[in-house]
């Protein structure tokens, strides 16, 4: 039986914000890039302008200080488009804790558990900024072993997290009517998660947490049109 769902459906929301999330993850990704592409072109410049700031010309330090502008532009922007993905994330797994708590729920716990992380960091840094004045009083180790502490905290509620989102989007390609391909996007997300803690395969994990966020995009997309159109049969749980 085909079924209309409202626009204010929490499945529908829910799928609707995990899709923005993913993409405003995407162009992250991408502005990482092109952040990490700059300064690469802008490193033998500035090794240039150090070692003999005479064999720069004026065009050429115009272009440097040019580079440079664009990589703090990109980097402010990345920030943003950061909190507004975890702001869309937050909001994705809210809707679909509401349709499915006992299914779906777990991804809510993830994205509070990767905030607390995310805060806990902050806190750190905080901690390492306003120590520094008493450092030469207290030594200066104390301040530093407290913020490894906890980032090492931080990491692991990040990871955790992390892991528990990846779990709630393999959990979505068992909902009836949804794209089954949520199974394997999930499996992908949490797969990068665990091979970007492997000593030389970080890269793998990036490349595969990548590929996940573009399925997430898409099985998203591919949903929200088959329940516009009615299509697909529904099994609502709570």
């Amino acid at each position: 039986m085909s079924l209309e769902y409202p626009a204010d459906d929490p499945l529908m929301r829910g799928l609707s914000d995990l899709k923005t999330g993913a993409l405003f993850s995407l162009l992250v990704n991408v502005l990482v890039f092109l952040t990490m592409l700059t300064l690469l072109v802008m490193v033998p410049h500035m090794a240039m302008l150090e070692t003999g700031p005479e064999m720069v010309s004026a065009t050429g330090i115009v272009a440097l200080l040019g580079a440079l502008s664009l990589v703090v532009v990109m980097g402010i922007a990345l920030l943003v488009l950061a909190i507004l993905a975890l702001y869309k994330f937050y909001r994705a797994t809210g809707y679909l804790r509401e349709y499915d708590p006992k299914r779906l729920g777990i991804g809510r716990t993830g994205i509070v558990l990767s905030l607390a992380g995310l805060g806990v960091v902050v806190i750190g840094i905080l901690i390492l900024a306003l120590s520094i004045p008493a450092s030469s009083e207290l030594g200066v180790a104390w301040p530093i072993f407290a913020f490894l502490g906890l980032v090492i905290v931080a990491a692991v509620l990040i990871i955790v997290g992390s892991i528990l989102f990846g779990v709630m989007v393999m959990r979505l390609g068992e909902v009836e009517g949804l794209d089954p391909g949520f199974r394997w996007a999930g499996i992908l997300y949490v797969a990068g998660i665990i091979l970007g803690l492997i000593p030389g395969l970080g890269i793998v994990g990036a490349i595969l947490g990548l590929v996940s966020t573009i399925l997430i995009y898409v099985y998203s997309k591919n949903s929200l049109e088959t329940m516009k159109s009615g299509g697909g049969e529904m099994d609502r749980i709570g």
